[in-house]
């Protein structure tokens, strides 16, 4: 007998955020504040499990808009699925899976490196496809700075949390800044490099950019070229005939 038996999946209300956030951090994750966790909610589904001691895990999904117009266009992008340390292993992830992804039968996920990961994912339908890189590197400096304008692309919502966030959105690209350096969340341009340039030269010498941006992108490699540095990765995966539009290179991993 399952000595932690699940006794439901329930939508997550803002009373459990405190503990999904507690729960994401023992999966290494800190992308789950009160806003992230409300954009989930409310664009798509965010679900906890209910064993009988309490919430011991939770999934997120957004659908997201891909293919060609007048087609089947809304792909299912798992933003999160954590378990609690000493729940894993018991079925827990594949149930909230079952439960996200029940009528989307396109699905995409960038998925952590955790061995248990991908297999769930196998079993959910989507395959491993192309690494997502982290890149970390430095602005060049030189140019002019940013300027903000409207969003000449899809996902408005997306964008619009980001710019709640306090992040700056022009006609290509969305940065945010902070002490830290700049975070690039998103490109979506037939010229990524003229953009990454763009946005480069925009800050000064020396200050740090980070981006996520799929291995196989062009974009990817001419930043490598340019010093950018691969810290991380996570593994892409989708369901057959799922393809990512080339027009975007840069990401926001969770939320794609």
């Amino acid at each position: 007998m399952n000595p932690s038996p699940l006794s439901s999946i329930r939508p997550a209300t803002t009373d459990d955020f405190d503990r999904i956030a507690a729960i994401a951090a023992e999966g290494d994750s800190s992308d789950s504040n009160a806003r992230y966790l409300s954009f989930v909610a409310e664009h798509g589904r965010l679900l906890v499990a209910v064993l009988d001691e309490g919430v011991d895990a939770f999934g997120g999904m957004v659908p997201v808009p891909m293919g060609e117009p007048g087609g089947d266009t809304s792909v299912a992008m798992v933003t999160d699925l954590f378990v609690t340390v000493g729940h894993r292993g018991r079925g827990l992830g594949e149930a909230l899976l079952d439960e996200l992804l029940d009528g989307h039968p396109r699905r995409m996920t960038a998925s952590s490196k955790h061995p248990a990961a991908v297999p769930a994912y196998r079993r959910a339908g989507m395959q491993p496809r192309w690494n997502l890189l982290y890149l970390e590197g430095v602005a060049t400096g030189g140019g002019p700075p940013l300027q903000p304008a409207a969003w000449q692309h899809d996902r408005a919502e997306l964008i619009a949390h980001f710019a709640a966030d306090g992040a700056m959105v022009t006609a290509d690209a969305v940065a945010m800044v902070d002490d830290e350096g700049v975070d690039v969340l998103r490109v979506h341009s037939d010229d990524a490099i003229r953009v990454m340039t763009e946005v480069s030269m925009a800050f000064a010498a020396g200050v740090r950019i980070r981006a996520c941006v799929p291995e196989r992108h062009p974009l990817a490699t001419w930043m490598q070229a340019r010093g950018f540095a691969v810290v991380d990765h996570d593994v892409f995966c989708t369901s057959e005939g799922v393809e990512f539009s080339s027009a975007v290179s840069c990401v926001h991993a969770g939320l794609a």
